[in-house]
């Protein structure tokens, strides 16, 4: 999902584009979307996830992944799963959007 905005300021001589993107895959049409026929935008907003270790273990209630002898060990690791094919689906990880290229 996203939205590309267009506009002008009264009394501005040039047109203003923000680009806002949220629970999207890494693609190639934001990406030439923001090259904007080389003038690129003013304002590119998408949204990232952490990795899907972070977000397991925060919704568990926890500042750490538990310790692999752990009775919430097993539970972890089904979440990490869970994310992951989540994250697949349709967000973006930190590291992926640098790699975006047109």
């Amino acid at each position: 999902m996203g939205y590309r905005l267009d506009w002008t300021p009264p009394g501005a001589s040039k047109p203003l584009t923000m680009i806002y993107t949220s629970d999207t895959k890494p693609e190639t049409n934001s990406v030439n979307q923001a090259i904007n026929g080389g003038d690129g935008v003013d304002v590119f907003i998408h949204e990232m996830v952490v990795p899907p270790s972070v977000w397991t273990y925060k919704n568990m209630g926890l500042d750490a992944p538990p310790a692999t002898n752990s009775d919430l060990y097993a539970s972890y690791q089904l979440g990490v799963q869970s994310a992951q094919m989540i994250q697949d689906s349709s967000h973006t990880p930190q590291e992926r959007l640098a790699t975006c290229s047109a």
